[in-house]
């Protein structure tokens, strides 16, 4: 899992109008979101007290209709780049706005390949990152190394120069879009977070509601 910093606020307006020519969008569209894009200003209000305005010189306005499409219409070439590897060594990947995900696949015997693969995509990213100025997290990209039988050797994998973090060293799952992943992929700690979270909810709604009814409730989401 790839943690990209800032992204919707480190999108580059010039490089964001090639990938209009890219995709072949007529430029009168490229155009009008060029202009719709630069010269904005931003000031801060703190009670009374307003600061003066500052230029935006990079990134698309979050809140607006458009902001998400002009980020996907960015980060398009990054998915671009990894499609070969998808050919050339099974390696598979997801984004999610800003959240990149990739992942492969292979015997235990065959480790060395397995790391090797991520490790180009991983590459790929770095360079993309670099290229396009929107810079990965140190410290914060985490991978998970999932196995069905008994532990297999935690492989090196890096960001650059930053070495990736195996959550499972460390007896935690990982966190993929509010689900939490563990290395059996038994998706206990996923579980008992939602059952924290229905326990709470049935403990308000007993308070305005019959005792029997909410009883059975909670037996039903325990088991």
């Amino acid at each position: 899992m790839v943690d990209l910093s800032r992204a919707f606020d480190k999108v580059d307006h010039y490089k964001l109008l090639l990938e209009f020519k890219k995709l072949d969008i007529p430029s009168c569209y490229a155009n009008w979101f060029f202009s719709f894009l630069t010269n904005r200003r931003y000031s801060v209000r703190f009670g009374s007290a307003v600061t003066g305005s500052c230029r935006f010189h990079n990134g698309v306005p979050q809140g607006s209709v458009s902001g998400p499409i002009l980020f996907l219409i960015y980060i398009n070439s990054l998915c671009l780049r990894l499609a070969p590897l998808e050919v050339s060594t099974g390696l598979k990947f997801a984004l999610f706005a800003d959240d990149c995900t990739l992942w492969n696949t292979r015997p235990r015997q065959d480790l060395v390949s397995l790391t090797k693969s991520v490790q180009e995509g991983l590459d790929i990213c770095n360079a993309w990152s670099e290229e396009y100025k929107i810079p990965i997290s140190k410290g914060k990209n985490v991978a998970l190394l999932c196995y069905n039988y008994k532990k297999v050797p935690t492989p090196a994998l890096f960001v650059g120069k930053d070495m990736v973090i195996f959550n499972q060293d460390k007896g935690l799952p990982v966190r993929l879009l509010g689900v939490m992943l563990d290395a059996k992929m038994s998706f206990t700690d996923h579980i008992a977070k939602l059952k924290k979270a229905h326990a709470e909810t049935i403990n308000s709604m007993r308070k305005i509601s019959g005792q029997r009814f909410l009883w059975s409730l909670y037996y039903f989401f325990k088991e």
